[in-house]
């Protein structure tokens, strides 16, 4: 069990979602890039290969951030340093607050599965990726899909200090959708899927890579689970060669 503090902001700022790099962008300029946390670049050069504490979102069409832990309270230190007017494609947006909400979150492993549902998640990584398209039994990609994202739930709770000492098992319920992206220069896939597993995880945190640019966007959705395999279901063409 692992409390931890979720704060969500979204500020009166149109943002397609093309746009998150170009808004991430303009909050470390105005912020400052000491400030690590909003941008996880080392100083000098490279990346922090850890799990994101601030992940830019965008809710309802605006542009949103989400803080989790330590992010959270560098979140809170944004929204009080005065930052009146951000500057990106061209365009000076207000920094205005639309929607504040904040939350002490317990983490914990549950006695039954919870559905929750993932958008744009890219799971696989390059080898991944090449092994999953030379699969033929679709079973065999369902296995890989749910070790991927079992691995990715556990970087998350390394990464806010949630030590899952009990075994689980995620289970993959629905994929309903995918489509092929350009992830640094490189074709990958990103999934819409329903999964269950018997753990408590926040609403909006995402799952996967580049969560900080919004990608594998979690949702809980208030279903009961039969689990088991038989209700995964097809729904997207592009699998089929």
């Amino acid at each position: 069990m692992k409390t931890i503090k979720h704060l969500s902001v979204t500020f009166d700022i149109p943002l397609p979602a093309y746009q998150i790099k170009h808004f991430r962008g303009a909050i470390v300029e105005a912020l400052g890039r000491e400030h690590d946390l909003f941008h996880n670049h080392q100083e000098k050069e490279g990346y922090h290969y850890r799990y994101p504490l601030i992940q830019y979102k965008t809710q309802r069409r605006k542009a949103g951030i989400l803080g989790l832990g330590k992010g959270a309270e560098a979140l809170y230190y944004l929204l009080t340093t005065g930052i009146a007017h951000l500057t990106f494609d061209g365009q000076t947006h207000p920094l205005r607050l639309a929607h504040l909400q904040q939350k002490d979150i317990v983490l914990n492993v549950l006695n039954q599965p919870k559905t929750y549902r993932l958008y744009h998640y890219v799971g696989l990584n390059v080898d991944n990726y090449e092994r999953w398209k030379s699969m033929s039994n679709y079973a065999d990609k369902v296995a890989l899909l749910e070790r991927v994202l079992t691995a990715h739930i556990l970087s998350f709770a390394a990464g806010v200090g949630w030590d899952i000492q009990q075994q689980f098992e995620v289970r993959l319920e629905n994929i309903n959708g995918t489509k092929r992206i350009n992830y640094k220069d490189t074709e990958l896939m990103a999934f819409d899927l329903d999964f269950n597993v018997p753990l408590y995880l926040p609403r909006d945190i995402g799952l996967g890579k580049s969560v900080s640019m919004g990608f594998g966007k979690l949702l809980p959705l208030h279903l009961q689970s039969k689990g088991g395999k038989g209700r995964l279901i097809e729904k997207s063409k592009s699998f089929k060669k």
